[in-house]
Order: structure tokens, then C-alpha cells, then sequence
């Protein structure tokens, strides 16, 4: 019986090698991967947060997404909107993407202190 099994144990050898191949793959392009950085020029104009909230409401009559701001993200959102320091303003931005291959433009919003940016939360990208 258990020589009959040999073949199965290599197959399962094989693909160990592939898929650790792989991993290592991946990784290599994340460390390659630039950072997003967002530069000031990218600021569009300053916005309240009832304006964001009521510009980003998810309204899904189906329910998939609850019927909060950000949808999904309200979690996220809610971490980042109470972080909102008194002498901060928020800001509405959008920002061409790091990767020159799949040009993208990210938009979202920033927190901004003495006229830099302290903090921002993406929002979502489009091509």
C-alpha cells in the first residue's frame, strides 16, 4: 500500500515549492510597492463633517452595505472623524496613485494643522 502512495507525496512536494515560490514572489513586489504619499497641492477645498457624512451616506435598498456614511468603512470612518483635534480643518483631496502602470486617482479626505497635513483616510479610486 504504501508504495503506491509515492506519487501523491511528490505531487504534494511540488506544489509546497510552488506556492512557497509564490509567497516569496508577492512579497518581493509589496517591499518593491511605493507608498502613497499626499502632497498639499492635492487639497481640493475644506468641507464640515455633516457635508461628509451627508456627501458619503449609503442609502442600499437591498441591504448590503449599511445604511450608514462610508457604507462598510463607517467603522473606520468613525475612528478617524473623532480623532478630529480643535485646531485641525478637514479637507476633500484627490491625488494620482504611486503605481505609474495602473494610473489611478485616490480621493478622500485629510486633516490639516497650521496648513499641513497631519492625517488622511482614503475614500476610494477610480482609473
Amino acid at each position: 500500500m504504501c508504495w503506491s502512495l509515492w506519487p501523491v507525496a511528490i505531487g504534494f512536494k511540488i506544489v509546497e515549492i510552488f506556492k512557497k515560490k509564490d509567497a516569496e514572489a508577492v512579497s518581493g513586489q509589496r517591499a518593491k510597492a511605493k507608498e502613497f504619499v499626499l502632497k498639499e497641492d492635492a487639497l481640493i477645498r475644506k468641507m464640515t463633517i455633516p457635508e461628509i457624512e451627508q456627501t458619503n451616506m449609503v442609502m442600499d435598498p437591498m441591504g448590503a452595505a449599511p445604511n450608514f456614511p462610508f457604507g462598510h468603512l463607517n467603522a473606520l470612518w468613525v475612528e478617524f472623524r473623532d480623532g478630529l483635534q480643535p485646531d485641525e480643518t478637514v479637507h476633500l483631496f484627490e491625488s494620482v496613485g504611486p503605481n505609474p502602470i495602473r494610473r489611478q486617482l485616490i480621493w478622500g479626505y485629510a486633516f490639516c494643522k497650521d496648513g499641513r497635513i497631519d492625517r488622511f483616510m482614503t475614500a476610494g479610486w477610480r482609473r
